[in-house]
């Protein structure tokens, strides 16, 4: 099982979202799974650009990571690539 401290906590319902900066993205989560939401950024102590969140499916084994920006793609690029390599 992960451990995240207080960075993650385990959610399961209907719509998840997670928010940055007057950003936000939402999850349907029609089937109530049980989905870790773990906040990478300013949280995490992980070396160098990290993205935002950390979304895990524990039923499904999938791990999604999330960088919400208006603009500078390929900074978020970076950031995201940087948090799947750690």
């Amino acid at each position: 099982m992960y451990d995240f401290g207080e960075c993650g906590a385990k959610v399961n319902d209907r719509k998840i979202v997670v928010k940055e900066n007057k950003r936000k993205f939402i999850i349907d989560n029609p089937n109530n799974l049980t989905i870790l939401k773990v906040k990478v950024d300013d949280c995490l102590d992980i070396p160098g650009k990290k993205c935002d969140w950390l979304l895990i499916t524990l039923n499904e084994q999938a791990a999604h990571f999330v960088e919400l920006k208006g603009n500078k793609i390929e900074h978020a690029l970076l950031q995201l690539g940087n948090a799947i390599k750690v």
